[in-house]
């Protein structure tokens, strides 16, 4: 018994924890649930990686841009009609990560949202995926917004009653950066 004494005591001065990032779920669509921190990044992004089609310049509220790109997603799930290739996303991931000055701001950018390279990779691929749906499935210039934005709003809304979407309040406090 004397023999588990220095284990227990290893484990009563432990390190205390680090800093833990905090997340919320805002909506879910099915089983696809829609987080704060997707919020956040997805403002950043949508500066950083403007994309080929207008859908991410959208002046809508961003919480139902991420829940719009969420339906879109399961929309297209696995097909492999939408899906980029490795060498597609690597270049996207090129794309972004020279717009910062220096090694040093990309890593803080990476960081202030808990990812790395692969997560930030798997991001980019999943935007890609709503991007080539859309690309698909419209037949609007994406030159002229108006009427692209009219028929993605229309696309969209055809696409709403197949899935179930459940927005989550936070008792009158609007979505911040949670970090």
């Amino acid at each position: 018994m004397l023999w588990l004494l220095p284990l227990l005591l290893s484990h009563a001065v432990a390190a205390p924890p680090e800093r833990a990032l905090v997340d919320r779920v805002v909506a879910s669509v099915d089983r696809d649930l829609v987080l704060a921190s997707e919020i956040v990044l997805g403002r950043e992004l949508a500066a950083l990686d403007p994309g080929p089609l207008p859908f991410w310049s959208r002046s809508i509220d961003p919480t139902e841009q991420r829940i719009d790109a969420t339906l879109i997603r399961a929309a297209a799930s696995d097909i492999g009609l939408y899906q980029p290739g490795a060498t597609e996303v690597q270049e996207r991931l090129e794309t972004v990560r020279a717009a910062f000055v220096d090694r040093n701001a990309w890593q803080t950018f990476l960081a202030r949202h808990g990812f790395d390279e692969l997560a930030l990779q798997e991001e980019l691929r999943r935007r890609m995926v709503v991007e080539r749906f859309l690309a698909r499935n419209l037949t609007n210039d994406p030159a002229e917004r108006t009427a692209w934005f009219a028929s993605a709003e229309a696309l969209i809304s055809s696409l709403r009653p197949r899935y179930r979407i459940r927005r989550i309040p936070l008792e009158d406090a609007p979505i911040s950066d949670p970090l």
